[in-house]
């Protein structure tokens, strides 16, 4: 009889519990996935808005004119340097 070196056994059946367990476990790692892709997205928009809101900080400071930002009931928000001169 001659017994051969690479015999592979098959493998066996999974049972409905292992099968249950599997798909517990790749709903789980799915919402894990969805999350920190959630998070990544919320961290580019987030540096995407400083960026923005630093790019319109610098053009309203540095221009000539002045410029008020004004509410819907009247109260003034903010002001530029160049406002600030003109109305003291």
């Amino acid at each position: 009889m001659y017994a051969t070196a690479n015999a592979v056994p098959r493998p066996r059946e999974a049972t409905s519990r292992e099968l249950e367990l599997a798909a517990v476990l790749t709903a789980t790692a799915a919402i894990i996935i969805a999350r920190h892709t959630d998070a990544e997205l919320r961290d580019r928009v987030q540096d995407a808005l400083r960026e923005s809101e630093a790019r319109l900080n610098a053009v309203i400071e540095g221009a000539a004119d002045g410029i008020l930002t004004i509410d819907e009931t009247g109260i003034v928000r903010s002001l530029n340097t160049a406002a600030v001169k003109m109305f003291g």
